[in-house]
């Protein structure tokens, strides 16, 4: 990630958002923080003694770097026209998928949803509480597992365009065939990165 946004020229980031303690979502981040400049660190407020969450507090705190820990709805607003909608954890206790945040990224006409690893339960409580728009961008949830991008999720959302964040080859069979499917019946454009590398959305 350093690499990426130094190479388009940026040294730095208004906001950081951990969606939740996994390592393939937040292994990296200390290393990162050595290497951009961050303005601030939006964590989810759970799992108090998780490992890597002591571990990007600790190097946070190194580099004066304010947290926001998200125990309710936050929306931050970084530039006109542009904001940062987080949503805080759908639930108060089960596995880390379900207790991440999911972001809601605005800028002008332009909306894009991450839901980290967020499952069904999760996105059904979403759906339920969240008022969500139509969006031009879904980050698709848990690499396209089975478990997320549920009927319901895309139905509200009616995303134009479906990002998939996945390695080839892994060994969890990701993206599953039946989200492939539901996706493609939503009418979304599908990117995989597993296919195409890393993805730049130009809108």
């Amino acid at each position: 990630a350093a690499d990426y946004l130094q190479a388009l020229g940026r040294s730095d980031v208004d906001l950081l958002v951990v969606s939740h303690y996994h390592a393939d979502h937040a292994n990296g981040i200390p290393q990162l923080l050595r290497r951009i400049g961050v303005g601030e660190i939006a964590l989810p407020d759970v799992e108090a003694d998780d490992p890597l969450r002591m571990e990007i507090l600790s190097a946070a705190k190194r580099q004066n770097i304010p947290v926001r820990m998200v125990r309710e709805d936050t929306c931050f607003e970084l530039a006109e026209d542009r904001t940062v909608s987080v949503f805080a954890p759908m639930a108060e206790e089960g596995t880390a998928n379900e207790l991440g945040l999911t972001v809601l990224a605005s800028a002008g006409q332009t909306d894009v949803l991450i839901t980290g690893d967020m499952e069904q339960e999760g996105e059904l409580r979403l759906v339920e509480t969240a008022a969500l728009p139509d969006i031009e961008v879904l980050v698709v949830g848990h690499h396209g597992s089975a478990t997320s991008t549920t009927p319901e999720l895309l139905e509200r959302v009616s995303p134009g365009l479906a990002l998939i964040s996945v390695g080839p080859n892994n060994k969890y069979g990701h993206p599953d065939w039946d989200t492939l499917v539901r996706l493609d019946e939503i009418g979304a454009k599908i990117y995989r990165t597993d296919l195409y590398g890393t993805i730049e959305v130009q809108l």
